[in-house]
């Protein structure tokens, strides 16, 4: 179980998909295992890289596994952003709402074996995706899935913070 949860404010949309946090391998030259790892982005066009659907994407190994539907990010908004897995339940929230949700039982790579990374999305050692904007308040819990409940009362704590 887990949850993350932040408020991200893009600025420019520079590329299509803006990585929020990301465990990926660091690859060598040559390494046949590409696109390991865990990435929590927001995808603004959908017409790249398979994805159907502009919004909230968890994907492992570069195969979305959940996907929270939204079409209207703009520039210099404040956004509520959560990801959240109870069992094998995964949760995407926006602004305090759920978008979606998806059941996925295998394993999630983890900060244990993979590099971390905030604002970004790390491959083969090299930063791609990343945010022109700001992401504030970043919260990782490990072996707690926050429920609807508790994304709703977070977002509702810091709303006015956020112009919300």
């Amino acid at each position: 179980q887990f949850t993350l949860e932040c408020w991200v404010n893009i600025s420019v949309f520079a590329a299509n998909t803006i990585g929020i946090y990301g465990v990926n391998t660091l690859y060598a030259t040559g390494d046949s295992d590409v696109g390991s790892g865990f990435r929590f982005v927001i995808m603004r066009d959908s017409t790249l890289g398979g994805y159907t659907t502009n919004g909230v994407y968890l994907t492992v190994n570069s195969t979305p596994i959940a996907i929270g539907a939204y079409s209207s990010f703009t520039t210099n908004t404040w956004y509520h952003v959560v990801a959240s897995r109870i069992g094998n339940n995964l949760y995407l929230f926006l602004n305090g709402s759920l978008l979606s949700t998806t059941s996925y039982a295998s394993s999630i790579p983890n900060a244990t074996t993979y590099q971390p990374t905030i604002g970004t999305i790390q491959y083969r050692g090299s930063i791609y995706y990343q945010i022109n904007g700001k992401i504030s308040s970043f919260r990782v819990y490990r072996g707690k899935g926050l429920t609807a409940s508790e994304v709703s009362q977070n977002f509702n704590a810091l709303r006015g913070r956020y112009g919300i």
